[in-house]
């Protein structure tokens, strides 16, 4: 199983749903290698780097949580984004 790293910004929207930002890459084999990426500094960096190429400068909000996610979990919530955009019906 992959695991990827998932960030929960603590910013909120009226339907009650979080910013989050998932990193495709890397993806790790191990969760506990996942995890080891999180305090990594050079890795940390690479995190941040991304984040702010992606969100050109600006955040959606300070980063509320860090974590690890499995890739069963990143395409449930692809799915869900996907029915949100209106670009797949159940």
């Amino acid at each position: 199983m992959k695991w990827f790293v998932i960030i929960f910004f603590a910013s909120w929207h009226p339907d009650g749903t979080q910013d989050i930002f998932v990193f495709q890459e890397p993806a790790y084999n191990e969760y506990n290698v996942c995890r080891q990426s999180l305090v990594n500094p050079d890795e940390i960096e690479m995190y941040v780097n991304g984040l702010m190429r992606f969100y050109k400068g600006i955040l959606p909000g300070a980063i509320e949580k860090v974590d690890c996610i499995d890739e069963t979990k990143v395409q449930k919530l692809f799915e869900i984004k996907q029915r949100q955009e209106g670009k797949i019906q159940l």
